[in-house]
């Protein structure tokens, strides 16, 4: 079992080490923003690893496809639910009303929303979408998911810089409790959810 996990990590870092690295990265960052259920991180990290010498391009390669794709998100959000709401509308007739109340106070604090949903392991393309059904200002969201995710993405470069070789050489070592930890957390959501 260890040479498996620590010969995929391997053939991870080497795949990353080619010069093509970044337009993986780019497509990775984008559809994570709209549909990919894996968290760019966990790509950006091995390519960060195998290319320390283009640290700042990586993260700026991350945020902007990252925004992009959570632009695209909240088009899609904003409509597809101009398709759908009138069935809401329909079948729940208070439905309305609370809904332009909630996305009145949403207009006003969705900018958090959007902050929250960009730097932490709350999905983003959640945020995304639910700005765009909201109709938060496209402005705001496209600010602070600039914010959110350069802080996020310069974070997770700056330490892979300062103390990559100490993280490659831990997960190195400890790939397989890690990798079989993930698994035990992943089965444990499954069944308690």
């Amino acid at each position: 079992m260890k040479n498996n996990f620590q010969s995929i990590y391997d053939k991870t870092i080497k795949l990353f080490s080619e010069n093509a690295s970044w337009k993986a990265i780019s497509i990775i960052s984008f559809f994570e923003s709209i549909i990919f259920p894996v968290p760019t991180d966990l790509f950006l990290i091995p390519a960060i690893i195998a290319n320390k010498n283009k640290v700042i391009f990586l993260i700026f390669v991350t945020v902007f496809f990252s925004v992009v794709g959570g632009i695209v998100g909240y088009m899609i959000g904003f409509f597809f639910w101009d398709i759908v709401s009138e069935y809401f509308y329909i079948f729940y007739p208070n439905f309305e009303a609370r809904f332009n109340t909630f996305k009145s106070t949403f207009n006003s604090y969705g900018w958090l929303f959007v902050l929250a949903g960009g730097f932490t392991p709350f999905p983003f393309k959640i945020a995304a979408v639910s700005s765009g059904i909201l109709e938060l200002n496209i402005i705001i969201f496209i600010l602070f998911s600039f914010i959110s995710r350069g802080l996020r993405f310069s974070l997770v470069g700056f330490l892979l810089f300062k103390y990559g070789s100490n993280i490659d050489r831990y997960l190195r070592k400890y790939i397989n409790y890690i990798v079989l930890f993930t698994m035990v957390i992943f089965l444990l959501y499954l069944i308690f959810r």
